[in-house]
């Protein structure tokens, strides 16, 4: 979670000097879609690790960029989150 809290500091410095909510500024830059699928993923990882990663509460400024990243183009072509977290299930269920 340390990765995340670092993230969650460097966002923070971003928004404060800018007041914006992406990585890059007004827009979404590489940055942001770099850690696009990460975040398109994070329901697989909760469901099949059995944790949840908190993000409104411990983590504020990411779950504010994660509802701005949902409302941007870049999210449109990714995978839908349900399918993969399916996918993860089913894939985990089969190798335990």
């Amino acid at each position: 979670m340390n990765s995340l809290e670092t993230l969650e500091d460097a966002l923070g410095k971003v928004s404060e000097e800018s007041g914006l909510q992406f990585f890059g500024g007004e827009k979404m830059g590489f940055v942001d879609v770099m850690f696009a699928p990460f975040f398109c993923c994070y329901p697989a990882i909760e469901a099949v690790g059995g944790f949840k990663f908190g993000f409104e509460e411990k983590y504020p400024r990411l779950h504010a960029w994660l509802k701005a990243f949902e409302q941007s183009s870049v999210a449109s072509v990714l995978p839908d989150p349900e399918k993969i977290t399916e996918l993860a299930i089913n894939r985990f269920r089969k190798e335990s």
